[in-house]
Parts: C-alpha cells; sequence; structure tokens
C-alpha cells in the first residue's frame, strides 16, 4: 500500500474523494472509505469512474462505509455477469450460454456487448432506485454531491454526468467497450469512463473540491514485480491509463491499496474480503485529517405515493407487459420493495436487459402537481443465437446451440435448439408465450428427438453398450423466478421409446423440474434440483432425483456440504436408470457408470484459491446403493471415494483437471473444459 501526501490541507475546504476504475480490484474502494472516515475525512463530493463509479454512488447516496462493505460481501460477483440461464432440452434441465449473440441489424444507437448486463443493470437499480428519487434526478441534491464519468465513444471525450438516472449513470461509466453494450443519453452513445480519464482528480476541483483524496486501485508500483506476457500485458495497460490522465491530475492525498500482481480486473472473487481489507489499510495509513468539510447532509424525503404509471419501450408488447406487471405499484403509495418485485418478475422472464425506474412529475391529467413512476425498458434482442462448449475425456466433444426469435405484440417466441456428444444427441423444435398477467409464468410446447448411448463398460450381463431412442412432445408451464433464484417446470409429455433397434413402446406422463438457479461453473458444490417424473403405457415407472449442496467461503477457502439421491421403481427404460457416474457424482467413476434403482450419495468438497486462479480441490464422498439391473444383482452396500483436482471457474464455464479413486478399486482421470450441462 502507498499512501502519498502531495500538498498540506488547508484548516478548511470542501473535501472531494476520487474513485477510479479497476474491475475486480475497485471492490479495495469500498475499505478504503471505511479507513479515511476512521481517520475523520468526511468529503462534500464524490466523483467515480467505472467500479469507483458503483461504490462511489453508494457513498455519495447515503450507504455509509460499513453498510457498502456488507453489501459487496453479499454479492455473488463471479455469477453476476454469467448470461441468463435457459431451461432447455428434452429433460428441461438448466443450461447457462457461454455466449449470446444478438442477430438484430447493429445500428448506431444498437450495438451489444459480449457479456451479458441484465443481473448488473438489477443490482444497480436496486441499490440506487430509491436515492435517485428523492434527489429528484439532481446529483447534487444527494447526500454528497456526486458525478459519474463515462467517455462519448464517437469523440473520446470526458462526461461528468450530475443528473438524470442514478444507476443508469453509473452503468454508463462501466460500459467496457465491447464487453458491455453502450448506454445512449440523448444524442452521446456513452462507455467506461475509463478510457478518458479512469482517475477522476480533474471532475472532483471542478465542482469545486479543495482538497482531492484519490483512491488508485491499478496503478502499477515503480518496481516491475512480474515478467511473464500476461504480467507484462496488464503492466503495460495499466501504465497507459496513468500516461493518458489529463493535467492536473494529481490529488492532495493519493493512496494505492496493495491488492497485489495476481488479481486481475477482471478476477472477479467469490470472497472479495482480501480486496476490502486491502482498501481498509491503505485508508487508515492516511494522515489524519485536517480539513473542515460539510460532509454528508440527510437524504431528502421521497413522495408520498405514485400518482400514474409511465413506460418508455421501444417494443409495444414488452410495454403492454410491463404496465400490467406494474399494475400493482402504481398508482399507490411509495414503496421502493413493491418496484423490485415488479421489476424481478420482469426480469424473470428473460425478456430484459435493463429496467430503468424512476420519478418524474406528474402529467395527468395536465399540470397536476403528482409524482409519476418512470420505467425505461431495454428489451432483450428479438432474435438471438447463444451456446456452449466443452470437452471431457467421457463425452468428449460437446456442443449447445439455441436459436430463439420473438415477434408480435403477444410475445409468442420460438426455438430450436440441439446439443451432442459421445453419449447424447437431442434437438427440439417448440414455442413458449409469456402469461401477460402473470409475469414470469410461461406456457411452452416442444417437439423432440433424443439419443442416448447406455454406459456399462464391460459389466455383465451386457457386454455391448444399448441405446435409447425417444420421438415425442410436450406442453406445460414454466415459472422462473428472480430473489431467489429459481424455477419450476411441469410438462406432459407423450413419446415413442426404442431400445437398441427393438420394436418402439409408447409412454406419456408428468414431469416435474424445479431447482435454484447456481454458477455456470462450479469449484464447489454442484446445482439445487429436484426432478421427479412418472410414465404410463408400455413402460410404467416413476422417477425421483433429489440433489443440492451448502456452500461456504471464507477469504481464500471455499467448502460445501454435498447431497445427491435417487431412485427408479416399475419397468423402466435404461435411460431412466440413475448412474452414480453421471455428472461425475461420485470419485472413480465414468459417465454413466454403476447404474442402479437407486443410489444415496453424501461427502464434502474442499478447495483454496491458489495460484493463477486455480483452486486445488479435494472431493470426499460415500454412497450407498442396490445395484440391480433387470433380474441380476451386481453388487450392494456402501462405497467410497475421494478426487483431487485442480479447478478454474470463469462466469463462461470451467475448466479440470481430476484424478478420483472408490473402494471398489475403480480409478479414473478425467479433463473437463467449458460450460457445464
Amino acid at each position: 500500500m502507498t499512501t502519498m501526501l502531495v500538498a498540506a490541507p488547508r484548516a478548511t475546504a470542501q473535501q472531494g474523494v476520487a474513485l477510479g476504475g479497476g474491475g475486480a480490484r475497485g471492490l479495495a474502494h469500498a475499505g478504503a472509505l471505511l479507513g479515511l472516515e476512521e481517520r475523520g475525512y468526511d468529503p462534500d463530493i464524490v466523483v467515480g469512474t467505472s467500479m469507483g463509479a458503483i461504490i462511489g454512488a453508494m457513498y455519495a447516496a447515503g450507504y455509509s462505509p460499513e453498510e457498502i462493505w456488507e453489501l459487496v460481501r453479499q454479492v455473488d460477483w463471479p455469477d453476476l455477469f454469467s448470461e441468463y440461464p435457459r431451461i432447455q432440452g428434452p429433460d428441461r434441465r438448466v443450461r447457462f450460454p457461454m455466449l449470446e449473440l444478438d442477430t438484430r441489424t447493429p445500428g448506431p444507437r444498437r450495438v451489444s456487448g459480449l457479456v451479458t448486463d441484465w443481473r448488473i443493470n438489477r443490482l444497480l437499480a436496486q441499490f440506487l432506485f430509491d436515492p435517485g428519487v428523492r434527489a429528484g434526478g439532481d446529483f447534487d441534491r444527494l447526500p454528497r454531491r456526486y458525478r459519474s464519468i463515462a467517455a462519448d465513444v464517437e469523440t473520446g471525450e470526458a462526461l461528468a454526468i450530475g443528473s438524470g438516472n442514478l444507476a443508469r449513470a453509473v452503468r454508463a461509466s462501466m460500459a467496457v467497450p465491447g464487453v458491455f453494450s453502450p448506454v445512449a443519453m440523448g444524442n452521446r452513445l456513452l462507455v467506461d469512463g475509463g478510457i478518458a480519464d479512469y482517475l477522476p482528480v480533474v471532475p472532483a476541483r471542478q465542482l469545486g473540491a479543495d482538497y482531492v483524496v484519490a483512491v488508485d486501485v491499478i496503478r502499477p508500483p515503480a518496481a516491475l514485480e512480474e515478467s511473464d506476457p500476461v504480467g507484462l500485458a496488464l503492466r503495460s495497460f495499466r501504465l497507459i491509463l496513468r500516461n493518458a490522465l489529463p493535467a492536473g491530475s494529481e490529488p492532495d492525498l493519493l493512496l494505492i491499496p496493495e491488492i497485489g500482481t495476481g488479481v486481475s480486473e477482471a478476477g472477479f472473487p467469490a470472497d472479495p474480503l482480501p480486496l476490502l481489507e486491502a482498501g481498509l489499510e491503505a485508508g487508515l495509513a492516511a494522515p489524519e485529517a485536517t480539513t473542515v468539510a460539510r460532509g454528508a447532509t440527510e437524504p431528502r424525503s421521497p413522495p408520498v405515493r405514485w400518482d400514474e404509471l409511465r413506460v418508455e419501450s421501444p417494443d409495444p408488447g414488452l410495454a403492454d407487459l410491463v404496465r400490467r406487471t406494474f399494475a400493482r405499484v402504481a398508482p399507490g403509495p411509495y414503496e421502493p420493495e413493491a418496484v423490485f418485485r415488479a421489476m424481478d418478475r420482469l426480469f424473470a422472464t428473460g425478456l430484459f436487459d435493463g429496467l430503468w425506474p424512476d420519478a418524474a412529475p406528474g402529467s395527468d391529467p395536465p399540470g397536476s402537481t403528482g409524482t409519476a413512476l418512470v420505467v425505461q425498458v431495454e428489451p432483450a434482442p428479438a432474435s438471438s443465437v447463444a451456446g456452449a462448449a466443452g470437452y471431457d475425456t467421457d463425452r468428449e466433444w460437446r456442443l449447445w446451440l439455441t436459436a430463439r426469435s420473438r415477434s408480435g405484440p403477444d410475445l409468442l417466441e420460438l426455438e430450436l435448439s440441439g446439443s451432442a456428444d459421445a453419449i447424447e444427441q437431442w434437438a427440439t423444435i417448440g414455442a413458449s408465450l409469456p402469461s401477460l398477467s402473470l409475469a414470469p409464468l410461461r406456457w411452452v410446447a416442444d417437439a423432440f428427438v433424443r439419443n442416448t448411448v447406455i454406459g456399462y463398460y464391460g459389466v455383465d450381463p451386457f457386454d455391448d453398450e444399448p441405446d435409447v431412442l425417444r420421438l415425442g412432445g410436450w406442453l406445460g408451464l414454466e415459472l422462473p423466478g428472480i430473489a431467489p433464484d429459481r424455477y419450476v417446470s411441469l410438462t406432459g409429455t407423450l413419446e415413442s421409446v426404442r431400445q437398441s433397434g427393438e420394436e418402439p413402446d409408447f409412454v406419456f406422463g408428468p414431469s416435474l423440474r424445479a431447482g435454484v438457479f447456481t454458477s455456470a461453473s462450479y469449484v464447489v458444490g454442484g446445482p439445487i434440483e429436484i426432478h421427479a417424473d412418472a410414465r404410463f403405457g408400455d413402460f410404467s415407472y416413476r422417477r425421483l432425483r433429489v440433489r443440492g449442496s451448502v456452500p461456504l467461503a471464507r477469504g481464500a477457502f471455499l467448502a460445501a456440504i454435498v447431497g445427491d439421491a435417487a431412485t427408479v421403481g416399475g419397468t423402466a427404460p435404461l435411460d431412466v436408470l440413475p448412474a452414480l457416474g453421471d455428472d461425475w457424482t461420485f470419485p472413480g467413476f465414468r459417465w454413466g457408470e454403476f447404474r442402479s434403482r437407486g443410489y444415496a450419495s453424501t461427502g464434502v468438497d474442499l478447495a483454496v484459491r491458489g495460484p493463477l486462479g486455480a483452486y486445488p480441490r479435494l472431493r470426499l464422498r460415500g454412497a450407498a446403493t442396490g445395484r440391480e439391473v433387470g433380474d441380476v444383482t451386481i453388487s450392494n452396500g456402501w462405497i467410497a471415494g475421494a478426487e483431487v483436482a485442480a479447478v478454474w471457474a470463469t462466469p463462461i464455464g470451467g475448466a479440470a483437471a481430476a484424478f478420483g479413486i472408490n473402494t471398489r478399486g475403480d480409478t479414473v482421470f478425467r479433463i473437463d473444459v467449458g460450460a457445464a450441462f
């Protein structure tokens, strides 16, 4: 950590704090603010760029440093930028795209980013909606005067945003070009302010700050610490930003938290505590404040009620859906939580990239003194292509693709999807229709084909690997939700089932799948879900699987308690029988190995953050199983297993190299790269 005092403070002054950009490293700003307040600093003015704009806006809005610290710790940062999960395939399982591409014709005011932004848009709106309403859209009326620094992508000019929708102004400041979609404001298209001024000392002085404290989380140390290609590239990028700072960017007090070279701007941690502590250490090392500042004022009073609702949307169908959903909120009493609940119902449909609620003077009747709730809508792409890919040593290359198109005021969405690997191949064509009055409920219908290879790996009584071909269709309803992120899918299916070229058998019945949307890649633990279905006809069976985990994180350490149980009753096709090897549930088994009528497995995962973003992980499992296939009982009893692995996790999927062994003497070495599906 470096603390540099450039000039002695005066006895009285307007204090300003400038929080620089830095992606994940910028989480240290929350700790720095806490340390600065401990040293007596109480700034009148707050200016931020990118991540500094997020932390700075919360501080200016009236959140205390302690509150910001806790909120930063509560956010699931690795999952914050993951794509919207899709419930897809004949089994209606959750799949996370690695990438989704907008297939609309691009235009000068319609540019998409490579990373989805609906989660961060939702988070900003929830943090900043109420303070923005209280300030009446004027950032000088916040408890601390505030500016968000963005850049005009056409001219490169820095823009200090001081009015409008507070959350959207922050979103503009963090719109990393090419990564996140830019934000249109008036006739300007705005991107991350870091390309023009990543450490906004000059705008703080322009607001009248006599004494400016700046927190720089990306300035490299004077001595070269890393000579590897990645380290040199990062250092060079940071030097470019520093050398591009405008004249007059020298603060009165400069804080450089000691974060370390191993944390990149894009490396959001599962637990940000080390970053917060680095910022706190830097703030506490500052000299005691000797200036007298106005400090924060009390937040202004909010409106008593909403007198009308206005929706601004380029899509009439989506505008109607938003009006129906917010009809319970406005007209009505001013309740931010009611606004957030309506937003979450809409975000859960997957039809929106952004929802920006705000207040405006009433317009009905003309000259009204009431207050209108205004919701600005940013639709998700009307047509898109999404998918994921990966490789593992069991299923070999795997690929999943989906193409979606939405049209008409009724929001009917057509979808074509497919997935293939060495074990299973499927394709579906179908449609979904959201309920305009009960969002996010939607009606779904699909036709599908699926072929599954049943692996026994030379275990009698099967000497080969039979396959099961299914053809059919289903109709049902699905209810995804946000906060908590959960889903329910209930369908009725009619299908033919053909085993190893035999005559097809016809079955029908209901299926239920429910669970929690969790991360696209797991270091420890796994998904939480229940899957139950029943079939009647030529086959008659019932199937139930319940699995889940309780993850824990403390600094660099991760852990999870894991449970998984499955059972099948009746006369079932081979692809219905659960296998301990599926999803690599149990160490030592390959995918699809050790099929049975049922099993119960439990255990723990332990991991710690290592060098280069890797997590060394230990998995311990125990299982009880009765392995009866047909009339042959192959084995029964208890099994124990252990696996050691190195795991890398990213929002678009993970990578793992693992070795597993169990008490049956089975061993497996596997490599897995890409999204989990």
